[in-house]
């Protein structure tokens, strides 16, 4: 079994992969390739990717907790303390703090950043569907389903 993408016969066994083909270089490549169609379409807005990710989550959860919008857009706290405080700046989101508990401040999308996700998501979806036709429904299954059982493994999590 092998994690690289071009493996040498005597790497099949589990050696060290050369950096070009393994895995984690993979996705990377993989991803690289995918964020400039991505990254075309929010900087039309004005938005970097995490100022982008953050809406989003935003949109899909709204008022989490600053921990809480670190975790669903896969960023360090102290960096998303300084996305927010940016987004805060522009007036696209704003920060309330919990009346349960006032250390826990709550961010929350504007009308101004609602109106612009309603313009932008549109554009993003287009994006998404020019992607689907890389792989079949089915392929695309597969994939998600080998990246959780992968996810899965490396977690210490039992992957089925």
């Amino acid at each position: 079994m092998t994690v690289t993408s071009n493996a040498s016969p005597e790497q099949a066994g589990g050696g060290m992969p050369r950096y070009a083909d393994s895995l984690q270089t993979d996705l990377l490549r993989t991803q690289l390739s995918i964020a400039p169609r991505f990254r075309a379409v929010y900087g039309r807005f004005g938005l970097t990717s995490p100022q982008w990710r953050v809406l989003r989550v935003l949109r899909d959860e709204d008022g989490r907790t600053i921990s809480g919008v670190a975790e669903g857009v896969l960023l360090d706290r102290p960096v998303v303390v300084g996305v927010v405080d940016r987004l805060a700046r522009d007036g696209l989101v704003e920060r309330r703090r919990s009346e349960e508990d006032r250390r826990r401040v709550h961010v929350w999308l504007t009308g101004k950043a609602r109106a612009l996700l309603d313009e932008a998501e549109p554009l993003i979806a287009e994006v998404y569907q020019r992607l689907d036709t890389a792989l079949e429904p089915e392929e695309w299954k597969t994939l998600f389903a080998l990246l959780d059982r992968i996810r899965a493994h490396d977690m210490g999590r039992d992957p089925a």
